[in-house]
């Protein structure tokens, strides 16, 4: 199975612009678009390491799910609010969860999964 995917550039992360970000070696990747998926339930062979994934969802309440080497790489924790840009809209996602998964395949090297909804519009 494919996941569908969307794409967005991050253009701050707790209303800090990503160009005033730190970012260095591989972190530099995220300087440009990135790939973001959803789903609504937790994938297989997938754990949460900090955080929840969500029970439910709404698109004003747009939620996110980063994997764990993202978010070392980026800070980030928890209820971080990141601004992405996807099709020309903004929107502040809030990160739900960190996780790691141990999936081989299609899909499985995922950084951004967002709750259902949230690209709807993109």
């Amino acid at each position: 199975i494919v996941s569908a995917t969307a794409s967005g550039r991050i253009k701050a992360i707790n209303g800090k612009p990503i160009e005033q970000i730190a970012v260095e070696g591989p972190a530099k990747r995220y300087l440009r678009a990135r790939s973001l998926t959803w789903n609504a339930e937790l994938p297989k062979q997938t754990e949460v390491l900090a955080g929840a994934w969500w029970k439910t969802w709404s698109p004003d309440r747009p939620e996110i799910a980063v994997s764990h080497e993202t978010a070392r790489l980026l800070g980030l924790q928890p209820g971080a609010i990141i601004d992405w840009d996807c099709g020309g809209r903004r929107i502040a996602m809030r990160v739900a969860a960190i996780y790691r998964t141990e999936a081989v395949g299609p899909g499985s090297n995922t950084e951004f999964i967002t709750s259902p909804d949230t690209l709807a519009a993109t």
